[in-house]
């Protein structure tokens, strides 16, 4: 797949990053890449704030959904990964949870409004929590259901790997 790269920017002068590349395996053991034997793409999505520090509306939250939705679509052998980050601060919120865990529960709830209401159907979500030092990571996998054991692979591995 080759890399897909998409701007939004607000009415407000907001601006924000989706960038869609194939993985290639980078995160995976080469023992788990044997076993996808290239059946299937993975697909990893950078989300970036470019510009602007205002609370991201239902607009923009709705175009991310759509560019990652249109890219999986797209791509009949494609599972999505998305690893939540801690790193950016997530501006004008007053939540008492870690970042990443806060962009965890909004992607979460961002594929079940978009599977709720587009017909598609066999698409399934696997969220990986997994302790680190102080902090938990979230990693999303989104998969077709006939994908499901390449699903249960990547989940595997990237759950040994980072309890490392």
């Amino acid at each position: 797949m080759k890399e897909i790269v998409v701007g939004i920017t607000t009415t407000q002068g907001d601006e924000y990053r989706i960038r869609l590349s194939s993985s290639g395996g980078r995160y995976l053991s080469k023992e788990a890449i044997s076993h996808l034997n290239g059946r299937v793409d993975i697909i990893t999505i950078e989300l970036e704030r470019v510009e602007g520090n205002l609370p991201t509306g239902h607009a923009v939250l709705s175009q991310i959904e759509n560019v990652i939705a249109d890219t999986f679509l797209r791509y009949p052998n494609a599972i999505i990964c998305f690893i939540c980050d801690f790193i950016s601060p997530i501006p004008a919120t007053r939540k008492a949870i870690p970042p990443q865990q806060y962009r965890s529960i909004l992607f979460t709830r961002m594929f079940e409004r978009y599977v709720s209401h587009h017909p598609i159907g066999s698409v399934m979500q696997s969220v990986l929590t997994i302790g680190g030092i102080g902090e938990d990571y979230y990693i999303h996998i989104i998969a077709r259901s006939e994908h499901v054991k390449f699903l249960n692979i990547i989940s595997e591995d990237i759950r040994t790997g980072y309890s490392k």
